[in-house]
Formats: C-alpha cells, structure tokens, sequence
C-alpha cells in the first residue's frame, strides 16, 4: 500500500480541517510546523501531511521545507529592474494618485511578483523511500517471493 498525501489548501481549510486531517492519522512533518507557505510568509495555506502505518518503522523523513522563489526571481532589490515593465500601475494608484516609495514598494512585492509568479510558496518533503533490500529479504524469510534466477 502507498503512503496516502493530504494537501489542505488555505483558502477552503480552516482550523476545523487541519484537525481532522490530524485526527484521522495524517502527520505534519515536524519541518514544515511553522513555515508559512504565502508569499509574504504571514499565513499557513497549504501543508503537507502523510499516512502509511505500514512503513512507520521504516519510512524516514530526511527534509522538508518552503522554497522562497523571491530570493531568486522578483527579489525585493531587483524592483527598479522591472519599473517599465510595470507601467503606471507602479507609478500611480487607480484613482491617479502618485504613489509614495513605499506604495511603490507594496505594489511590486504584494501584487506585481504575485501576478508574475504565485501568491503562494511550494512546500517539498524529501522520505527516504529505498528499503527495498530489507522488503524483499523479509518476503524471501515468508516464503512468499523468491529472487529470480540469473541466466549469465
């Protein structure tokens, strides 16, 4: 059997929802507990939990995390980069105000870098999933599988 994944998107889950994932048996890797997965890294939308009672003894979570695109596409420091780009609306707000430095600021980090990329972060875990060897000893112990012959 296949560990079974649970994905919680933010904008339909609420506290309600993550404990009855939790409840139901699903694990939050210890990793990823505390990473906020928006792009301003203020809200908890997606998580990443997993079940599989049946590797438990064997499946190991070796890493996890939230991969910050922003630290190398759209950087904070790059803004002035891509002023053309975005036009008046990074000049001036919809009723035609100029925008101060700091609303020039927000726009590209809140909206722009969104609209380019993703208001939202990925989330990865790496398992350590290679315990083939020891699964088929055991199998081989049972009496239910046996090595193939080698014809070389």
């Amino acid at each position: 059997m296949r560990p079974r994944c649970a994905t919680a998107p933010g904008r339909r889950s609420s506290r309600a929802t993550l404990k009855a994932v939790t409840g139901a048996g699903f694990e939050i890797p210890e990793q990823l507990k505390g990473h906020s997965s928006n792009a301003q890294k203020t809200k908890h939308y997606d998580q990443i939990a997993f079940l599989a009672p049946e590797l438990e003894d064997r499946l190991e979570l070796s890493e996890a995390g939230v991969f910050d695109f922003y630290e190398h596409l759209y950087r904070a420091d790059n803004r002035d980069l891509y002023a053309e780009e975005m036009g008046e609306a990074h000049l001036r707000k919809e009723d035609g105000t100029e925008r101060t430095e700091l609303g020039r600021s927000t726009y590209y980090g809140t909206y722009r870098r969104t609209f380019q990329m993703s208001d939202y972060l990925p989330m990865w875990i790496r398992l350590r999933t290679d315990f083939g060897e020891a699964f088929l000893k055991r199998k081989a112990l049972m009496g239910t599988w046996s090595p193939p012959e080698r014809n070389w």
